[in-house]
């Protein structure tokens, strides 16, 4: 046994570069990313089998998971730098803990706000006649809780591994890829709803009440 947990030390250290215990680290970060994939496919499960498949499916499923495995591949690359670069982190438990809290509290944001669209959900940037203008619940004061509760997921995340230029880069590149996601959506939904979707605006915030 000795000479197994020896052999799991040498890896982490030379391969991984997590400090022990690093096999706590590395469970927790991949469980907060693949257990984000299966509470969210579970979640449109139930939509779907509440409202008759109304939120997609097929083809828009595909594009979902190859989109989680490309995010997945990506977000294993800290792994190969992780405790080689220079961190203002400290070494003991905070920061997992803080990444955990983080990346728990915006997969609940965003659940919430997915079971309250329900139906209104795609994973395309599409809106039929059949849409409605969704201004009620999460969506009452800001306009996007599901990139806000995104962006405080991924804000976690790469604190598991007590890395400050992952989180630097993930958050990057999570931020660009939300900026662009929301202009398109926000072009759709003032081309659809109008004067509706301009009052909405007008009273709402965009990712953070009051603030942003």
């Amino acid at each position: 046994m000795e000479t197994v947990r020896a052999a799991w030390d040498y890896l982490a250290r030379h391969f991984v570069g997590l400090s022990p215990p690093w096999w706590a680290s590395l469970a927790a970060y991949e469980i907060l990313l693949l257990g984000a994939w299966l509470l969210e496919n579970l979640a449109l499960r139930r939509i779907r089998a509440a409202t008759g498949d109304a939120t997609g499916g097929g083809g828009a499923d595909r594009r979902y998971n190859r989109l989680w495995l490309l995010q997945f591949a990506l977000l294993q690359l800290p792994l190969l730098r992780a405790g080689r670069w220079w961190s203002p982190f400290p070494a003991d438990a905070t920061m997992p803990c803080l990444g955990i809290a983080l990346a728990l509290l915006g997969e609940w944001i965003r659940l919430r706000a997915l079971r309250h669209l329900g139906r209104e959900f795609s994973y395309v940037v599409r809106l039929g006649e059949e849409h409605r203008l969704v201004t009620d619940g999460p969506y009452r004061r800001i306009r996007h809780p599901l990139y806000a509760g995104l962006l405080v997921y991924f804000a976690g995340v790469p604190l598991v591994l007590r890395e400050f230029w992952s989180w630097f880069l993930v958050m990057g590149w999570v931020v660009v890829s939300v900026t662009i996601r929301i202009r398109r959506e926000e072009r759709a939904l003032e081309d659809r709803f109008g004067d509706g979707f301009r009052a909405w605006k007008r009273r709402t915030s965009l990712l953070v009440p009051g603030l942003l």
